[in-house]
């Protein structure tokens, strides 16, 4: 006879504590029983977002984005977007890099093929830099799987570059419209991007010069498609039990002097995208953003 399933409440309190071991089993009865689940983790994803001070020491948003975006659970995208539309210092918070490392890919597995949320995210001017820079990746991830057509895409990010526009986006987005451009190989905005570089729009702390944008526009677009891909698949989300236990949340210990953030992924060292390495240090304006976090981010994808 099989052993009784965990029920929703003990997975959520195998889930809960910090620096316990990886919670294999609690996952494995999670995504065992995904209708029992889903509404539970949307209703954590809920609270967080109503008080994110009351989970800044809990890990279950991030369990509760990890797996809804496993499950592919399109019934929890409303609750995403709005949790993502926190600020940046309660979203680094709760989840540390998964804002940076996977929120792309989770906005897109649970979207169902509807990007207008993802789209209005990246326009909020109340969202975190970070939380509007993952919809775009998001996005470019719908053109490469053929969801999102990409004349469609070109003529969106063609609208975010355009100078005349401005004085209308929230800050950095023509830099992170640019950083999508180059993953997608930039041949129909090359002149719209030049003119945001001369414009002075684009921080090139986080993306480089005009230079980098014409080598990105010589790779080929099925190159360019192929890269992405790659970078999906690294952050896939498919099979859990291969890339979260080398996170350093499972590792806490070994090197506490280097952050005080336990949700950080392994380093990469391959190359996965033409996107350059994001290097732009929040802390230059709210000044609460370490500079030891922007240093990670410039080494993590080169």
């Amino acid at each position: 006879m099989n052993d009784p399933q965990m029920t929703v409440d003990e997975i959520l309190d195998a889930l809960e504590p910090i620096g316990g071991g990886y919670p294999r089993a609690a996952l494995d009865a999670a995504m065992a029983q995904p209708e029992a689940m889903i509404p539970r983790l949307i209703e954590i994803l809920h609270n967080a977002t109503q008080e994110p001070d009351s989970f800044l020491e809990s890990p279950l948003p991030f369990y509760a984005l990890i797996l809804l975006g496993h499950l592919r659970a399109g019934e929890a995208h409303a609750a995403i977007l709005d949790f993502a539309a926190l600020d940046c210092d309660a979203l680094e918070n709760m989840l540390g890099d998964v804002l940076t490392e996977l929120m792309p890919i989770i906005l897109y597995r649970t979207c169902g093929g509807q990007v207008e949320g993802i789209k209005a995210l990246a326009l909020d001017p109340e969202a975190c830099e970070d939380s509007r820079s993952a919809p775009l990746d998001a996005l470019a991830y719908a053109v490469v799987d053929g969801v999102l057509p990409r004349g469609e895409m070109i003529e969106f990010l063609g609208s975010l570059l355009d100078p005349a526009r401005a004085a209308e986006l929230p800050e950095m987005t023509q830099t992170f419209a640019a950083s999508t451009a180059y993953s997608l190989q930039p041949a129909e905005l090359m002149d719209v991007l030049k003119a945001a570089f001369e414009a002075d729009l684009i921080d090139q702390l986080y993306i480089g010069d005009w230079e980098g944008a014409k080598v990105a526009n010589e790779m080929s677009r099925d190159e360019a498609y192929q890269l992405l891909r790659a970078r999906m698949a690294s952050d896939s989300l498919d099979d859990l039990h291969a890339m979260l236990p080398s996170w350093n949340m499972y590792n806490h210990g070994a090197d506490d002097s280097a952050d005080d953030n336990f949700l950080l992924p392994p380093s990469q060292d391959e190359l996965l995208s033409m996107r350059s390495p994001k290097t732009y240090d929040d802390a230059k304006r709210k000044k609460k953003r370490k500079a030891a976090k922007a240093s990670r981010k410039k080494n993590r994808r080169k």
